[in-house]
């Protein structure tokens, strides 16, 4: 018989995990029906919400991954006409990333998705428990600021 922890930290790291892996699941789910990957999807949604004009280097420090990363998912958002890429006028090493009519439809489809799934996700929630929920995730993001588990 495997053993489990039944420790009150350990419940709600558990708890929390699977309901991140759900919620990442169903990001997927929503990627995949435009044939994209959940990251793919996550720039493309960004794109979409800077209305264009968004440089290489600022997906990068949002999304929180390398240069090298992006430049391979703008490639195929491009290859598959979700994006353009412009020269600044200001400095030609820095492109300018813009969505195409196609990337709009998919960011329109995919706000009626999160919506229905943030709804469903916190269904029975009253707004104190949101706000406690709040408090939480940024306590807990705040204690991993102040260690190098992150580096």
């Amino acid at each position: 018989m495997i053993e489990q922890r039944t420790d009150i930290k350990h419940k709600t790291v558990k708890s929390f995990l699977r309901a991140n892996r759900l919620l990442k699941a169903a990001a997927s789910r929503c990627a995949e029906s435009f044939g994209l990957h959940r990251s793919q999807h996550r720039m493309l949604m960004l794109i979409c919400r800077n209305g264009g004009g968004v440089s290489q280097k600022q997906l990068a420090e949002a999304m929180d991954v390398s240069p090298a990363a992006i430049t391979v998912m703008l490639n195929k958002l491009q290859e598959s006409g979700y994006i353009t890429r412009v020269s600044s006028k200001t400095d030609s090493r820095v492109n300018l990333i813009s969505p195409t009519e196609k990337a709009l439809e998919i960011q329109t489809a995919s706000q009626q998705y999160f919506e229905e799934l943030d709804s469903t996700l916190l269904k029975g929630f009253e707004e104190q428990e949101l706000l406690v929920l709040i408090n939480a995730f940024e306590r807990m993001q705040k204690n991993f600021s102040k260690t190098d588990i992150e580096e």
